[in-house]
Formats: C-alpha cells, sequence, structure tokens
C-alpha cells in the first residue's frame, strides 16, 4: 500500500465567519439595500477565494 497526498486549497474561514455573522443580522428597513450590498459582497469575496470558477 502507496500513501498519496491529498492536497487542497486552504478553506476560507474567516470569510465564512463573517458571512455567518453577516447574515444574523437584523437591519432596520431603511438600512435594507447597504445591507444587501454588503452581503452580495461578501458572498463574491468567499467564491473568488474558494476559486471556483474556472
Amino acid at each position: 500500500m502507496q500513501v498519496a497526498p491529498y492536497r487542497v486549497a486552504a478553506y476560507p474561514t474567516e470569510e465564512l465567519q463573517r458571512l455567518l455573522a453577516l447574515r444574523n443580522e437584523q437591519p432596520a428597513p431603511s438600512e435594507a439595500l447597504s445591507y444587501l450590498r454588503r452581503y452580495a459582497m461578501e458572498i463574491t469575496r468567499v467564491l473568488d477565494l474558494m476559486g471556483d470558477d474556472e
């Protein structure tokens, strides 16, 4: 039996924690648009770090 190395990219844990914290926020109705923009930017950042756009 031989052991083969299995290499994966680092999982963006800090960014996912920020995304989860942002998800749990309860913005006021007047702040809904800015909240959605921040949430979308954080999702984009996580997707960029995961590099699955090939």
